[in-house]
């Protein structure tokens, strides 16, 4: 069974959306819906355990941001999708990990299209992704949600991993190069920031000219060679044009 909720001030926009998700080809009798007309009465039924949340991010008292802040105290898995009136996303609307932003003057196919791919994250979500690698001559299989960002060695690479559980971050180092370990990773929002590390999209927290900054704290140079790329596929993955944001 998956869990869907739908946050919203406006209860006319609310119906709207549950429509919308209902007439979805990717709705299923699997999937229930639950309705919220503020942020707090949101936050207060989070003993209960969501797939998917649609939230509005400007809301009385507790706005979407809190709310999404709130809930990943309870699940680091749960897809988040914002859904605002603004055009450009906040540094810190992503250190909730947001997967995309609905803008309310959508057209209703694009609204529906989007409304597709938050159903699609949210039933791959119950998938396990992992990729095995060589480390010290025995395969290892490493949750792919998990992983920071992999690094160039003399020897192979470094897998930096970090546990949103425990808080606690850890290394595994791998024999295969890189540019092996991108060919595997690519096509899960990896992308090069340096010729020495490819980094995971859904780490990142803030993009600027010349830093990356990472949720666990970590900031990581943005080389000028790589920084088109990466940040024109950074935009896809966030859902928007964020060079309008590079400062």
């Amino acid at each position: 069974m998956y869990r869907i909720a739908i946050c919203d001030d406006n209860p006319e926009y609310v119906d709207f959306l549950e429509e919308k998700i209902k007439s979805s080809k990717k709705y299923t009798d699997e999937m229930s819906i639950s309705k919220y007309y503020s942020g707090t009465s949101f936050v207060e039924s989070l003993d209960m355990t969501f797939n998917l949340v649609i939230l509005d991010m400007q809301m009385e008292n507790i706005d979407g941001l809190d709310a999404a802040f709130e809930l990943r105290k309870h699940s680091e898995d749960t897809v988040i999708v914002f859904c605002t009136g603004e055009i450009s996303p906040k540094p810190e609307h992503f250190n909730v990990n947001p997967f995309r932003y609905l803008l309310k003057s959508y057209s209703d196919d694009r609204l529906s299209q989007e409304i597709e791919l938050a159903l699609d994250k949210m039933i791959s979500y119950q998938k396990d992704y992992s990729i095995s690698i060589v480390s010290d001559g025995k395969f290892e299989r490493i949750s792919i949600d998990g992983i920071l960002y992999v690094s160039r060695t003399k020897r192979g690479t470094l897998f930096n991993i970090y546990d949103y559980k425990t808080k606690e971050k850890h290394e595994i180092k791998c024999n295969q190069k890189l540019p092996e370990i991108y060919e595997a990773l690519k096509d899960y929002c990896f992308e090069y920031g340096h010729n020495s590390y490819i980094i995971n999209f859904s780490s990142v927290i803030r993009v600027s000219k010349e830093i990356i900054e990472l949720k666990d704290g970590t900031v990581l140079n943005l080389s000028r060679s790589k920084r088109d790329i990466f940040v024109n596929r950074f935009a896809k993955y966030a859902g928007k044009n964020f060079k309008r944001g590079m400062r």
